[in-house]
């Protein structure tokens, strides 16, 4: 054994033994203490986190008595000593200690473990909130749909988009404010940060915004599923939500519009002619154009009565939904002996619209916001200011015509039909759940609400013969 040492623990036939670093030397006033245990033929030894003066070691063991030493300082080695020796011994109780746990002891003991205690898990290293969205996104579409039904639904390519549109979104936020993204962190002043960050640096609109927190509410659903620790409020605080949605600004096309359309010579115009078969399609059914460009006879039944229907699943929400096919959507189908072929991309429909819509003088001028080009400053990682240019909605005054795209279809069959249905019949047909939600969508004002109750009453006092 090391000479001048002091055992402190002997159980078990091994001793644990304390001695200083310095018993003696030129220069140093004071000296750490260091721990011996004898492991067969080897000695190990480790610091034990303190320190005493050099005349407190009396050669066997530390003195409580030293001149220039207080008295609560000696007092409170001696109890670490006792701390250090409980530790010991509730270990060699259990069995005998080899060299790693003699280590590890000494280890918890600097960190202020007391014997008897339970010792605490050790916080779990987890990816942020940057880091788990970058390796979930790969996996997304082999992941269970959250609002899934059954264990075959996945989420589906569109929602992914959404996850990959998100990313950067937060990585500009991360590198402009600076905030924690753990996600623990992810709280209700994270919440207000971001949406203050997006609409006054980003200058993005209540929808975008809502969005990408329907979004990050989903990221934090799975990183939870997936055992990570996620700040309740992301699920749990009602302020936690997207900010106020404006009345929809989408342009429909209302019923004599639509007529007027309709009424257009394209004979000598083949591919515009499509696209207003296809428009007056997407207005008479309700269909996103991602569900449009899926149509086919397949989908198509009839009812015991001999009323067709179209079958559907939704692409964007996995929805079933039943249209019924009126006359004019049923003319299309006769004359192209089914549904016509689809456009090649969205933007070749949406180019159709428009020029429809010109052709036939529907030029109204309409104040609203348009999608276009603004500056915007960001930050890169290492904090440098940068400009660049975006897609943002710029407010102007622009004729109607320019406005329309094939998200008009969708508004104008639910505009068109609201106040000669009941609201939950269109509503099973659109697939909105809120009436809330339906009635912001079509962006009804108390005074068109009023208007359309007093046509109607009008309409029905005609029928009656009351007029």
């Amino acid at each position: 054994m090391a000479p001048n040492v002091a055992p402190i623990c002997y159980l078990y036939g091994m001793s644990i033994n304390i001695k200083p670093k310095y018993s003696s030397h030129p220069t140093r006033k004071t000296t750490s203490l260091l721990a011996y245990a004898r492991f067969g033929d080897r000695i190990s030894k480790k610091a034990i986190g303190i320190t005493i003066p050099l005349k407190a070691w009396d050669g066997a063991k530390v003195k409580k008595a030293v001149q220039g030493w207080h008295p609560l300082e000696a007092t409170q080695v001696h109890r670490e000593l006792d701390r250090l020796r409980a530790l010991i011994r509730e270990k060699e109780l259990q069995g005998k200690v080899t060299e790693e746990e003699f280590l590890k002891i000494i280890d918890r003991f600097k960190k202020g473990a007391v014997a008897g205690e339970v010792a605490k898990p050790a916080k779990k290293k987890q990816k942020n909130l940057l880091q788990y969205l970058e390796a979930f996104i790969p996996t997304a579409l082999t992941r269970r749909n959250k609002h899934a039904k059954n264990d075959q639904e996945r989420i589906t390519k569109s929602t992914v988009s959404q996850y990959t549109q998100l990313l950067p979104i937060l990585q500009n936020f991360h590198y402009w404010t600076g905030r924690n993204m753990s996600l623990r962190k992810i709280d209700i002043a994270w919440h207000d940060a971001f949406l203050e960050w997006g609409q006054n640096v980003e200058l993005m609109g209540p929808a975008t915004l809502g969005k990408h927190i329907k979004t990050l509410k989903r990221v934090c659903y799975y990183a939870k599923r997936d055992g990570l620790d996620v700040c309740p409020d992301v699920m749990n605080d009602e302020d936690f939500d997207k900010p106020r949605q404006p009345k929809n600004e989408v342009q429909y096309l209302n019923r004599d519009e639509l007529q007027s359309i309709e009424a257009l010579d394209l004979s000598e115009d083949p591919l515009l002619e499509r696209a207003r078969d296809w428009l007056i399609i997407g207005c008479w059914t309700g269909l996103r154009v991602s569900d449009l460009g899926r149509l086919s006879m397949e989908m198509v039944n009839e009812n015991e009565h001999g009323d067709k229907m179209i079958h559907i699943t939704t692409q964007k929400t996995r929805k079933k939904v039943v249209v019924p096919i009126i006359k004019k959507v049923q003319d299309i189908l006769d004359r192209h002996d089914g549904f016509p072929r689809t456009f090649t991309s969205g933007h070749n429909f949406n180019d159709g619209i428009k020029e429809l819509a010109k052709l036939a003088g529907i030029d109204t001028p309409v104040k609203t916001m348009k999608a276009g080009k603004t500056l915007i400053q960001r930050r890169d990682e290492h904090g440098n200011t940068y400009q660049v240019e975006v897609d943002r909605k710029v407010e102007g005054t622009f004729a109607k015509w320019e406005l329309l795209a094939s998200h008009s279809c969708r508004r104008s069959f639910a505009s068109n039909w609201y106040g000669y249905m009941p609201n939950q019949v269109i509503m099973g047909i659109t697939g909105h759940s809120k009436e809330e939600d339906f009635l912001r969508y079509i962006g009804v004002t108390e005074e068109e609400n009023a208007k359309k109750f007093l046509d109607l009453f009008r309409e029905i006092r005609i029928q009656q013969g009351m007029v």
